[in-house]
């Protein structure tokens, strides 16, 4: 991550202006970026390609974040989720096309594994330092001229102590965001089935069900994997954890783990299924897969440990910017304010590039800012959306809110 050549952006995003320089360490050139996933380690990789001594602390033994690689006990490539790559994402390729790996001239940067956020230190409006925590429970400070907190949206609102939300009080709002259970199961098939050519929605599911058979898109034959038995991987994801399945009744919290993939699989089959055209049926099936982030299932303790952001109605005022009112502590991930008002791997790319320009930014920087594509809009929606506005600032339902009436009232 020390240099390459950026390209194949069509224009750069404006860093809000503001004057402010970092007091303590003007042109300082170390960076401690917390949290390993696609923002964090975009953060990362910009600064460093521009010549800074970047740190990244991960808490998981993985760097990845919620797009990290999952092996099985049988050896099987797991995740704990799927995740898509849709034809308007221009940031994300653009990293994915520049990551430094194994055999390229370019190196990886330092990560510490294990390594999880537990605050910061400040000094009126600026960071003296960051404490993390070990897989020991041991804690260490950390020193940098700049600091990045990248880490998920639902562990944000602990690390930020008293003393960093007198200096940013907006930074409360943090809070009043809202996160999800999307939880990840595998079904490992000892024959293909290629439901779609890209992602499935079972709209009337009553866990929300989403799925991609992943086999049609891999160029490494999955049979090189585990027993040489699997030949496609159906990846789901389970979004509703609240209702009552169809058929053993209880609600997804409440099932052990082998019930929630009994469950997940009599739902999926009942959708694709019917008479003359099986392409989904009980031999196929070699094992399965639970996102391991799901703990004590079938247990009054059950939790998950990575929900992810989701936007309820309003909660564009709460999310954050990248750049805080404390001079070297920056922000990135899919919930702070960028074009993706959706949580995605875009939209976190997104964030690691805007949390990078501020550091750039308010170090004096001379280097490239990062470039940030616009996100493309379709002119021929603009009138609807022009119509949808005028409505929403007379408090009324948009048009084509015939049922659901979930909008902010006045």
């Amino acid at each position: 991550m020390r240099s390459a050549a950026v390209g194949g952006i069509a224009a750069a995003w404006t860093l809000r202006s503001t004057n402010r320089r970092a007091a303590a360490a003007p042109g300082g050139r170390t960076v401690a970026v917390f949290g390993a996933g696609p923002a964090g380690l975009t953060a990362a990789h910009e600064l460093a390609e521009r010549g800074f001594a970047v740190t990244v602390y991960e808490r998981l033994g993985a760097a990845g974040g919620k797009c990290r690689s999952i092996f099985s006990d049988q050896a099987l490539p797991s995740e704990h989720g799927f995740r898509s790559f849709f034809g308007f994402y221009h940031n994300l390729p653009d990293t994915l096309r520049r990551i430094p790996f194994r055999g390229n001239r370019n190196g990886v940067h330092d990560i510490a594994l294990g390594a999880q956020l537990s605050g910061f230190e400040t000094d009126g409006a600026h960071i003296r330092a960051a404490t993390v925590t070990d897989s020991a429970g041991a804690r260490h400070s950390v020193e940098a001229d700049y600091y990045v907190s990248a880490i998920p949206l639902d562990k944000a609102p602990a690390v930020f102590s008293d003393g960093v939300l007198a200096a940013d009080p907006r930074l409360e709002s943090i809070s009043r965001l809202q996160s999800a259970w999307m939880v990840g199961i595998q079904f490992f098939l000892r024959r293909r089935a290629d439901l779609a050519a890209g992602h499935v929605a079972y709209v009337d599911s009553p866990w929300g069900l989403t799925s991609i058979s992943e086999a049609q898109f891999w160029r490494t034959p999955l049979n090189g994997y585990g027993d040489g038995g699997v030949a496609d991987v159906l990846s789901a994801i389970i979004s509703e954890w609240e209702e009552p399945g169809v058929f053993d009744r209880k609600t997804a919290a409440q099932c052990s783990p082998a019930e929630i993939a009994a469950e997940t699989w009599e739902q999926l089959t009942a959708h694709v299924n019917k008479v003359g055209d099986e392409p989904l049926t009980d031999d196929m099936l070699h094992s399965w897969m639970i996102d391991p982030a799901l703990r004590d299932p079938g247990t009054p303790d059950v939790s998950y440990d990575d929900a992810i952001f989701i936007q309820n109605p309003g909660s564009w005022a709460d999310r954050p910017d990248a750049t805080t009112a404390i001079d070297n502590l920056f922000l990135a991930g899919d919930w702070i304010r960028t074009q993706m008002n959706v949580a995605c791997m875009e939209g976190a790319n997104e964030g690691g590039r805007l949390a990078a320009n501020a550091v750039l930014h308010v170090s004096g920087s001379a280097a490239g800012r990062v470039p940030i594509t616009p996100r493309f809009r379709m002119p021929l929606w603009e009138p609807l959306e022009l119509a949808d506005s005028a409505l929403y600032h007379a408090g009324r339902p948009n048009a084509f809110d015939l049922i659901d009436r979930r909008y902010p009232v006045r």
